[in-house]
């Protein structure tokens, strides 16, 4: 029986240990404080808040809110209260939003409450509410706009304009496209109105395929468009500039010089009639016009030239305007990033001072803790003297035996009382073991 109590006080003495650095309530879900999570539009979404409380104790409360509109669910005595028709509660302290809206994009929390405990516990969580783009045949088209001109002295030059859309709607968030000219190089869109993005080209871009494609480089813009929808395609568009109008000149300029040389070798060869003749003259004079032709391009080339030296002196001057510009903005942000900073240590000093009042409070805790174990110490000690005592009362109950015979029933009792206590043992140290057990996985 001595035995038996000092085991059972060890036991007590160990689960003490652990209940000193044993929280009240734990969480138990695996998505961080204040994660992100992406939800298409239309969809359900479930908070995956999930907890468990030591020492059986009670929760008060539950309390679900979000930044734009506060408190909106609560859950107390067993019953389940929200504002929402569209929030249902799905125990422990997860909620399932349904049939997700563009205002439910928001940040959300939950707050729990013990029965008899002046803190409280708190979850964060981020939901951004996606919506895939949208197109008037669930496609996207790159045409060419009608050319628009202007007049430099006595040039006349032509402006490209390419349009890809239509778009219904953009998406949640709102999407861009991506061009790209023939070298590969990415542009920006030149405007966006009536569902079309815009590409404004100079007279002397280069001719050849441009591109239009999505942006889809954020999880955002791919998140609810299926992987074979049309709209993750390129489309493309051949644009004909004046370079390559002076190209094709040139083609036609040479294709016309070979049939002039093969007439005249022909009109010597066979001394063909005068129609043929007429034929040569004829194509001698679409020679020399497409050659004054050449001659025009080629002035209106060196025009261009100008232009393009006048435009390269605004850039260089918006450029400098532009740096100017990103120096006051530099300096404005770093006042505004000092500011945030003090704002930041004074509630830096704030949550350190808390931290110093939990400290407090548990080396109160655990000083309580290691009186009690000071006790248990001297009961052990107590209990170990008495097993000295019932062993000395063995050894006369042994010389009792041998000298009456009458008492050879009490001493047969008391064999099958020490038989129930030794299985009593077996069972206590078996009890032992699974405890040690129990504590090795805890400390592991």
């Amino acid at each position: 029986m001595a035995k038996d109590c000092t085991s059972i006080l060890r036991a007590v003495r160990l689960l003490l240990l652990l209940l000193k650095v044993t929280q009240a309530l734990r969480w138990t879900s695996v998505a961080h404080n204040g994660e992100n999570s992406l939800i298409c539009k239309g969809d359900n979404f479930t908070f995956p808040w999930t907890y468990v409380t030591e020492n059986d104790d009670k929760i008060t409360v539950l309390f679900w809110f979000s930044d734009k509109s506060g408190s909106f669910a609560s859950y107390f005595a067993d019953k389940f209260t929200s504002s929402s028709s569209r929030v249902t509660y799905n125990g422990n302290a997860k909620m399932t939003l349904s049939d997700v809206r563009e205002e439910d994009d928001d940040t959300y929390g939950v707050s729990i409450r013990l029965y008899d405990k002046a803190e409280s516990f708190e979850k964060y969580a981020r939901l951004t509410v996606v919506e895939p783009p949208e197109t008037r045949d669930g496609e996207i088209h790159l045409t060419e706009l009608p050319h628009n001109s202007s007049s430099t002295g006595d040039m006349l030059h032509l402006h490209t304009r390419l349009k890809c859309g239509e778009f219904l709607s953009l998406g949640l968030p709102p999407v861009s496209v991506t061009w790209t000219d023939p070298r590969g190089r990415r542009l920006p869109s030149s405007s966006f109105a009536d569902g079309f993005f815009y590409l404004d080209l100079p007279p002397y871009a280069k001719g050849g395929n441009y591109t239009c494609s999505l942006d889809l480089k954020d999880e955002e813009a791919t998140k609810c468009l299926p992987s074979d929808s049309p709209l993750r395609m390129e489309v493309s568009f051949l644009v004909e500039t004046m370079e390559t109008e002076i190209r094709d000149q040139a083609e036609d300029l040479q294709e016309l010089n070979t049939e002039l040389t093969d007439l005249k070798e022909k009109t010597l060869a066979f001394k063909v009639a005068d129609t043929n003749l007429l034929r040569i003259q004829e194509l001698t004079g679409r020679v020399d016009e497409l050659e004054a032709k050449g001659d025009n391009l080629t002035q209106e080339t060196e025009s261009q030239k100008l232009l393009d030296d006048a435009r390269d002196k605004t850039q260089q001057e918006s450029l400098q305007s532009l740096h100017d510009t990103m120096n006051d903005l530099k300096e404005k942000t770093h006042q505004e990033v000092q500011a945030g900073l003090d704002n930041l240590n004074n509630k830096l000093n704030e949550m350190t001072q808390t931290l110093t009042q939990h400290q407090t409070t548990d080396t109160q805790h655990s000083s309580s803790i290691d009186d009690i174990l000071r006790r248990l110490n001297d009961v052990e000690k107590a209990s170990e003297r008495q097993t000295i005592v019932n062993g000395n009362l063995q050894n006369e109950l042994s010389k009792l035996q041998e000298v009456s015979e009458q008492q050879k029933i009490t001493i047969s009792s008391l064999g099958q009382e020490i038989a129930e206590m030794k299985k009593a043992d077996e069972a206590l140290k078996t009890a032992n073991e699974a405890l040690s057990q129990t504590l090795e996985d805890v400390q592991s």
